[in-house]
């Protein structure tokens, strides 16, 4: 009799402990998004390293998509402008061309620099486009990011920094 309670405790420990780690996990996600100000999206948007906005699913719906056959593959890539994207979700009308946008995927450790000149002209056709894992990538015709090797898959970060 003493030993089916043993195993009783032991299983319920386990099942105690369990329960502890992943609800400090939810207590500490839940203070770190608080700390940061951060809302939930996909895409965290920083103007001169402050959080400003993240990517939401109102922005993709007010916009029209585009789209271009990647050099590599000849696939179909369908987006929407990475410049419409910024403008909307930051809700301003237009950033200098010498600002600098950095594109991250912390998840890739991947990032990319490029001009507001460069993100805006529409020849580029730098696009934000939703991967097959449902996670966006800055995928583009542009010189810098024509590869598939160079776009940023996972992309989670854009940070602006203004001249």
């Amino acid at each position: 009799m003493l030993q089916p309670k043993r195993y009783l405790f032991g299983i319920l420990f386990i099942i105690g402990m369990v329960a502890l780690v992943i609800g400090g996990e939810f207590v500490r996600a839940g203070l770190q998004t608080k700390t940061l100000g951060q809302t939930s999206g996909p895409v965290q948007f920083y103007l001169d390293g402050i959080w400003r906005s993240s990517l939401n699913e109102k922005a993709f719906q007010s916009l029209k998509k585009y789209s271009f056959k990647d050099v590599e593959e000849g696939k179909l890539q369908e987006g929407w402008m990475a410049s419409d994207l910024i403008l909307v979700s930051l809700d301003i009308k237009a950033l200098p061309n010498d600002a600098i946008l950095l594109f991250t995927s912390s998840s890739r450790g991947k990032s990319i620099a490029l001009s507001w000149a460069e993100v805006k002209e529409p020849s580029n056709q730098i696009l934000f486009t939703l991967s097959g894992r449902g996670t966006i990538k800055l995928a583009s015709t542009y010189e810098k990011l024509n590869q598939r090797e160079e776009w940023i898959q996972d992309m989670d970060k854009v940070e602006i920094s203004l001249p």
